[in-house]
């Protein structure tokens, strides 16, 4: 890089040219002071004085750097971590687009089996309603005949009657359990579908998920999904106040975000500040360079003309 200061080695018969760095002494004056000693050292304190100044401006640049390349990373570490999030949410909005297809395969499953077991329980229900009209008509019937006094009736048809009554009983017996069992069945019906498919069951987690994550339309069943998101007339009830000072409040999806261009463009600002002071740092550790060996070679030609070493 071409700098302003220039140096050139001195060659190695310098002392020759000694003489011609100031005019010629008077004959008069045999001893004094060598001018070239003299002006060798003002030069020396004037490239002293300049080293400082370049060499204090080299650490102030250097302080800076490091300043800068502090604050650059930090805005790189979270732009990255942004950058992790917003690709693991693009992750997240697949899985939960399938996941959300499969609950809702399973909803249409638990929906069926809640008909079913509803239909079921109609059918014991209607079943047990007919075995008690018939006990009922069997014990109409058998007070009828014993109101007749009929001996004649007391032999086959009663133990007909008996026998019926018997099977009756057995199927009046099981009532208790059948209905039992169909509560229960019907109760873990409704809680499975409950929980999967209610207003505020599994299917409508998940759909506040994708809208939490902005997955994309079509991801939700509109018919289902009345979250505080999207709400409705009917929804002032379940409304959540999500009032907050927190800054930033990133929004899915992040890259969109304007904390993430924020981040973006303070990463590149500050690439952009490292350069500028690192060029900076470059050219005036190469102004103290040359001033150093200036520095050196001024001390060393002062030393061979120094009057204290010319009788040595």
């Amino acid at each position: 890089m071409i700098t302003k200061h220039n140096y050139c080695p001195l060659p190695e018969d310098w002392a020759e040219d000694i003489a011609t760095c100031c005019p010629d002494k008077p004959a008069d004056d045999p001893g004094g002071s060598d001018c070239c000693y003299d002006t060798w050292s003002n030069q020396l304190i004037s490239v002293n004085r300049n080293f400082k100044e370049v060499d204090e401006k080299a650490k102030r640049y250097q302080r800076q750097l490091d300043s800068a390349i502090m604050f650059r990373d930090k805005y790189k570490s979270w732009f990255e971590d942004l950058l992790k999030a917003n690709d693991l949410a693009g992750y997240i909005c697949q899985h939960m687009q399938v996941f959300s297809a499969q609950v809702n395969n399973i909803c249409c499953t638990t929906q069926s089996g809640v008909d079913s077991i509803n239909l079921l329980f109609c059918m014991a229900r209607d079943f047990y309603i007919r075995v008690d009209n018939l006990k009922e008509e069997y014990d109409r019937l058998l007070n009828c005949i014993k109101c007749l006094g009929r001996p004649e009736l007391n032999g086959g048809i009663i133990d007909c009657l008996t026998a019926y009554n018997t099977k009756l009983e057995a199927a009046i017996a099981t009532r208790d359990r059948i209905i039992e069992l169909l509560v229960k069945a019907v109760k873990l019906a409704y809680e499975l579908n409950s929980s999967i498919c209610s207003r505020y069951g599994l299917q409508r987690t998940i759909a506040e998920w994708q809208d939490t994550f902005n997955c994309g339309e079509g991801n939700q069943d509109e018919s289902q999904y009345r979250g505080k998101h999207k709400p409705d007339n009917d929804d002032s009830d379940c409304m959540l106040d999500e009032k907050c000072d927190l800054v930033p409040m990133l929004t899915f999806p992040l890259e969109n975000d304007s904390y993430f261009t924020l981040l973006q463009n303070e990463r590149t600002k500050w690439d952009d500040h490292i350069r500028n002071i690192q060029t900076k740092l470059v050219t005036a550790n190469k102004e103290k360079e040359v001033l150093l060996a200036n520095k050196e070679n001024l001390v060393k030609a002062i030393q061979e003309v120094d009057p204290k070493n010319k009788c040595k």
